[in-house]
C-alpha cells in the first residue's frame, strides 16, 4: 500500500458537500482515507486580468489515504470522481470548480511541473501538509 496526501478544494456550489462527497467516494474508489485535516478557506489563485467572476473563495482540505492504484491509475481515478461531482473536464484552467482534487504526495515520488508558478504552489502546499501532519498526526 503507498501513502499518499490529496489536496481538495471547491468553490462552485455547496462547497462543504462537494468536499465531503469528494472524501466519500475517494475512500470507496482509491483507498482507505485515514485522516482529513480540517477545511480552510482560501482566495482563489488567479492569473493576470481573470474575469471577476473566477475571484471566488475556496474551501479545501488534505486527506492522508493508503491506496494499492499506481499513479497513473490514481490519476484517472480522481478525474472520474471530479467528473462525477460536476467537475467540466472542458473548463477553463484558472476557472471555478465543484471540485479539485491534485496529488500532493505519493510516497518518495517527485512529479515534474509545468511552470514555475505550479513548482511555487507545490511548495507552498507542502509547507502546509508537513505543519498539518506534524499538528494533526504526529502530536496526537
Amino acid at each position: 500500500m503507498q501513502n499518499i496526501v490529496l489536496g481538495i478544494g471547491s468553490n462552485v456550489g455547496q462547497k462543504v458537500l462537494n468536499l465531503n462527497q469528494a472524501i466519500s467516494l475517494i475512500n470507496q474508489k482509491i483507498g482507505l482515507v485515514k485522516k482529513v485535516s480540517p477545511i480552510y478557506q482560501t482566495k482563489a489563485l488567479l492569473p493576470p486580468n481573470a474575469p471577476s467572476s473566477w475571484d471566488i473563495d475556496y474551501y479545501n482540505l488534505c486527506a492522508l489515504l493508503q491506496t494499492h492504484l499506481r499513479p497513473e491509475d490514481l490519476l484517472i481515478k480522481i478525474k472520474s470522481i471530479e467528473v462525477a461531482l460536476g467537475r467540466n473536464s472542458n473548463h477553463a484552467f484558472w476557472s471555478p470548480r465543484e471540485i479539485d482534487i491534485d496529488i500532493l504526495c505519493f510516497e518518495n515520488l517527485f512529479f515534474k511541473f509545468i511552470s514555475d508558478m505550479e513548482a511555487l504552489l507545490f511548495v507552498a502546499l507542502l509547507f502546509f501538509v508537513y505543519f498539518w501532519f506534524h499538528k494533526f498526526l504526529i502530536t496526537r
